[in-house]
């Protein structure tokens, strides 16, 4: 997250975050902070805060596509390969949760238990390392990007990905990025009967209008625009020179590739619109395939 004299950024992965974060730090200051030993994209500890809380959301079906394109990244550059080949460390760091961590987290002793242990063995064992293969190494297509969609989706898959989302019971019936949504922008969202007690949509809706953090929201589609007027709401006195960085600098971290309308078909729309029905609902994004219809 970031931090600077009268606001907190937290950070959704995949949302421009990092660009969010530079642009703060070059107009208002502050310093990114890491958090809850996972880093920058942590949640808060404290909520007891008079300082204004600010996050920022993407529409899914290009979140998904640049999601994708990181995973492919990250295997090519920084040879983050768990998904291509086992992972027993996970393995042990579950054991060890489910036995002695009491954080506040996905992962603790109330919310991994060791028959979630024993299913992540299975999982590990049979994990289909060549079909990740296939769809995260050699040329980016279309068919590789809807097998992918279908692996995070997969019941028997999602625990590939970690996080705690197949632990959780927002997972049997929402998407990653509503998981990782809830994981930082919700308060008391890894208390046991929140984690494992929202069992469908409307519960889900409920929890988000009693506990969610944000005063704010940057959608990533309106960013530089979105920044400036959350900035001039929370009294940060701007310069011509701040807004001028603010809208001629160029994003960062970027993942280069096609339309967001190359990847999808209406199978993989319908699914998305599915998985993600509360951020597709309360941001009002439409689908990439809306305006041929």
């Amino acid at each position: 997250m970031f931090v600077s004299d009268k606001l907190i950024y937290i950070m959704l992965q995949k949302t421009g975050s990092n660009y969010i974060a530079k642009l703060l730090s070059q107009t208002v200051g502050g310093k990114q902070i890491n958090s809850c030993k996972i880093g920058k994209h942590g949640w808060l500890k404290n909520y007891d805060t008079e300082k204004h809380i600010v996050g920022s959301v993407r529409n899914p079906w290009d979140w998904y596509v640049s999601y994708w394109h990181f995973r492919r990244r990250v295997i090519d550059k920084n040879n983050n390969k768990f998904l291509i080949q086992r992972n027993w460390k996970k393995i042990s760091s579950l054991l060890f949760n489910s036995m002695f961590n009491n954080d506040y987290s996905p992962f603790n002793r109330k919310n991994i238990s060791l028959n979630d242990v024993w299913l992540h063995i299975k999982s590990e064992i049979r994990k289909p390392v060549g079909l990740y293969r296939d769809v995260l190494c050699g040329k980016p297509d279309k068919k590789k990007f809807k097998k992918f969609l279908y692996l995070i989706f997969d019941d028997e898959r999602m625990r590939d990905f970690g996080e705690g989302y197949a632990e959780s019971s927002i997972g049997s019936f929402s998407g990653f990025m509503t998981y990782r949504y809830f994981k930082i922008y919700e308060k008391d969202f890894f208390k046991e009967k929140f984690f494992k007690g929202i069992k469908n949509y409307n519960q889900l809706k409920k929890f988000d209008e009693e506990n969610n953090i944000l005063d704010f929201t940057i959608k990533t589609e309106n960013l530089k625009r979105d920044l400036i007027e959350i900035l001039n709401k929370t009294n940060h006195e701007l310069s011509p020179e701040d807004i001028n960085t603010i809208m001629c600098s160029k994003k960062t971290n970027t993942s280069s590739h096609l339309k967001t309308s190359y990847y999808y078909d209406e199978e993989a729309v319908e699914l998305i619109r599915n998985k993600e029905k509360f951020i597709i609902e309360k941001y009002n994004y439409k689908s990439p395939l809306d305006c041929f219809h």
